[in-house]
Order: C-alpha cells, then sequence, then structure tokens
C-alpha cells in the first residue's frame, strides 16, 4: 500500500481514516505492452502526487512525437495545473471533483505553447 509523503499531512490523515480503491479510465481498448504501461502509469502516479513536473518531463520523454518546442513552459504549466486540479478542500486528492476531460484539454493546449 502506497504510504503519502510526510509533508502531506491532511492526505495522509484522510488516507488512513477512509481507504479506498481508485479506477481512471482512460476510454482507451488497447493491449499496451509492458513499455507502454509502464509509460502510460507513471505520469498519472507523478499527477496524484502532486508532482506535475516530473508527469511532464515523463509525458514528454516517453512520447515517440511531440510538437513541445520548449519543454520549460510545458513544466510549469503541468505543475500549476496538478496544484490546481489536484487537491479537493480539505488538501486531500480529490479524484472525484477532478474533471479528467478539461484537464486533457489543457494539458494539449500545454504542448503547443
Amino acid at each position: 500500500m502506497y504510504e503519502p509523503p510526510p509533508t502531506s499531512t491532511a492526505w495522509a490523515t484522510s488516507w488512513r481514516r477512509e481507504p479506498s480503491l481508485g479506477f481512471v479510465d482512460a476510454g482507451l481498448v488497447v493491449e499496451l505492452s509492458p513499455r507502454d504501461q509502464r509509460n502510460c502509469v507513471l505520469p498519472f502516479h507523478a499527477i496524484a502526487q502532486g508532482d506535475g513536473e516530473r508527469a511532464a518531463d515523463l509525458m514528454l520523454n516517453n512520447a515517440p512525437q511531440h510538437a513541445c518546442v520548449d519543454a520549460a513552459p510545458f513544466r510549469e504549466g503541468m505543475r500549476n495545473l496538478v496544484q490546481q486540479a489536484r487537491f479537493g478542500p480539505d488538501g486531500s486528492f480529490n479524484l472525484k471533483a477532478l474533471h479528467i476531460g478539461h484537464v486533457l484539454m489543457q494539458v494539449t493546449s500545454l504542448v503547443r505553447l
């Protein structure tokens, strides 16, 4: 079981109080190779940990091609986007309140910076 870092006390408190299981349906119906599975899961993991810059790096480094000419604005945009979208009112990770379609549209806009 994943234990959140000690600095995220609100998340750690709610994690221990209300354990739950969540699934993310990316709308994909394909069989992924182990490498592609890792490349799909790692950015989601970075986002869940609140690390938008790492998620951006993973996306750019593992994409076979992309339209991002300057990684710095993309990394900053992802950091801001993850921080805005990630937390619920009590400071905990809030997948229920996350509007993934809106977030994905913002990510595709960022990559064109």
